[in-house]
């Protein structure tokens, strides 16, 4: 009743079984989907027409301003919308520090303040957000519908 396993079938199967799990493991990771500022178009609307509330995590160095109507909301020079992954002039620093806001409110069209944005979110409204610093969740309070 003492079977023996011959060595060259025990190494096939774990072979085997390892080549199974690689694929399996390959296969799950091609399906998450990764919001870069490379691989995002710069509209949130899908083929529907439908927006979708999207963020976005990568890092654009751009020229701003505080906006004359709302001290929370800063406008990005006209040369700089394009580094953004959102085709929107008007965007809300999420996590702007108090250092920035003085600097922001010293800031002009013609003098722009320069920062360096690694996290944005688009909203389906005419306001978008940014963040000085991205982290996972960091938007969920505004892409998140209640």
């Amino acid at each position: 009743m003492n079977r023996v396993i011959s060595p060259k079938f025990a190494l096939a199967t774990i072979v085997f079984i390892f080549f199974v799990m690689t694929v399996a493991i390959w296969i799950a990771s091609q399906s998450i989907e990764t919001n870069n500022l490379a691989a995002q178009p710069p509209s949130a609307k899908n083929k529907s027409g439908s927006c979708t509330p999207r963020a976005f995590q990568g890092e654009a160095k751009v020229r701003v301003w505080q906006a004359k109507d709302d001290k929370k909301i800063v406008e990005v020079a006209n040369e700089d919308v394009d580094r953004l992954p959102i085709a929107k002039n008007k965007i809300s620093i999420i996590d702007s520090t108090p250092v920035l806001q003085e600097r922001l409110s010293a800031a002009s069209e013609e003098q722009p303040e320069t920062v360096t944005l690694t996290g944005f979110a688009t909203t389906c409204g005419d306001l978008a957000y940014a963040s000085l610093n991205y982290k996972d969740g960091i938007f969920r309070q505004y892409i998140v519908k209640k």
